[in-house]
Parts: C-alpha cells; sequence; structure tokens
C-alpha cells in the first residue's frame, strides 16, 4: 500500500485567475497538480477573459463564497 502526503500552496495569479494552486508531495517536493481558482462572491459573473481561461484550460475552479 502506497500513501502520499501532500500540501497544497496557493499563490496570488496574474490576469484571467485570482490564485495558481499546487498540490505538492511533502517527501519530494514534486508538484503533483496545479490548477488555476477564480474566487466569487454571490452570483458574481466571470468576465470575458475569465470565460475564456476557463475553457481552454480544464483545471480552472471557480469557488462561490456566499455570505448569509
Amino acid at each position: 500500500m502506497k500513501a502520499k502526503v501532500t500540501e497544497q500552496e496557493a499563490r496570488r495569479a496574474g490576469r484571467g485567475s485570482d490564485f495558481i494552486v499546487e498540490k505538492k508531495d511533502l517527501l519530494t517536493g514534486e508538484v503533483t497538480e496545479r490548477k488555476l481558482a477564480e474566487v466569487k462572491a454571490g452570483k458574481a459573473e466571470l468576465s470575458k477573459l475569465q470565460k475564456k481561461n476557463k475553457e481552454e484550460n480544464k483545471k480552472y475552479e471557480v469557488v462561490r463564497i456566499l455570505f448569509l
């Protein structure tokens, strides 16, 4: 049985997304997964650039924050 110990690190991205999220293997330090994350509040819509990035990149995630 193999088990991987991983950590996630998020850093600010440039245009088209808010963050670049990297999942790293703690033992080797190797990046195992990289995705773009866009944070939106409520029913906020994606901009034209964000929609284009989402269509072109399968690893683009929109995270919604709902305020009560």
